[in-house]
């Protein structure tokens, strides 16, 4: 089998080269579950817009946040631990109102939502894991996904003002399970993390419909991050950058 190293470090440069010239897009969303590799993909490609000479701007779960300097999502405080374990509490008695506390919250994310003077990073999106979250507990397959009108609206509004160039990662049940444990060794699973490792199924599930609704309603560029190396998660950015629509799923 050829040797794909020399292949790949062409690739990466020449995309390197592409940001020095033409800069980054304005807005990345990098949307994923727990476990999918968020914050690490976000990582690479803030180090590559600095070897481009581009200095990102960088913020957590919205398109309006204010500017984050963490590079992991692991480091939660006490409030926001707490914040987790009453939510997932409260789910099952409460799902069935969060679609259109999530339609609000989107709107007013759109609303929020300003430019940056550096390209915008933005890592995870709550609103949309609640969404999907939601949707795996009532179904069972993508057929039988309708969402309302006014979510829908609120989708689609979201995305022209933000103007976002949308990765959304996907992993295999036993990689999520494997990182998952890692982050048990470290002492830095959270109830999320917990959550989603309790029950494969529902996890897949929650995936399967967080990629539909990015792919359907983002135009995002679908990433298959069963460990990827650092070059090809920047092939992987720069199919979404230079995409025109839905592609099959990115793997190594």
């Amino acid at each position: 089998m050829p040797d794909r190293a020399p292949v790949t470090e062409l690739r990466t440069s020449a995309i390197l080269d592409e940001l020095r010239r033409d800069g980054p897009p304005a807005t990345l969303l990098v949307l994923g579950t727990d476990a999918s590799g968020k914050d690490h993909v976000a990582n690479v490609l803030e180090k590559a817009y600095a070897e481009a000479g581009h200095e990102a701007e960088r913020r957590n779960s919205r398109f309006s946040g204010s500017v984050s300097q963490a590079t992991t999502s692991e480091d939660k405080g006490a409030l926001s631990l707490l914040a987790e374990r009453i939510f997932l509490r409260t789910f099952p008695i409460l799902h069935r109102l969060l679609p259109l506390v999530v339609t609000v919250y989107l709107k007013l994310d759109g609303v929020l939502f300003r430019e940056s003077s550096r390209p915008l990073i933005v890592v995870s999106h709550t609103a949309l894991r609640v969404l999907a979250l939601c949707l795996a507990h009532r179904h069972r397959t993508r057929d039988e996904l309708r969402l309302p009108s006014s979510l829908e609206r609120a989708l689609v509004s979201l995305r022209e003002r933000t103007q976002p160039v949308t990765m959304v990662l996907d992993c295999e049940d036993a990689t999520r399970r494997r990182r998952i444990r890692e982050r048990e060794k470290r002492g830095k699973a959270d109830h999320f993390d917990r959550f989603m490792a309790r029950d494969s199924e529902r996890s897949e599930r929650t995936e399967d419909f967080l990629v539909w609704i990015a792919v359907t309603y983002l135009g995002a560029v679908h990433v298959l991050n069963d460990d990827l190396d650092d070059d090809e998660l920047l092939l992987a950015f720069h199919q979404a950058a230079t995409s025109v629509g839905p592609s099959a799923p990115i793997e190594s």
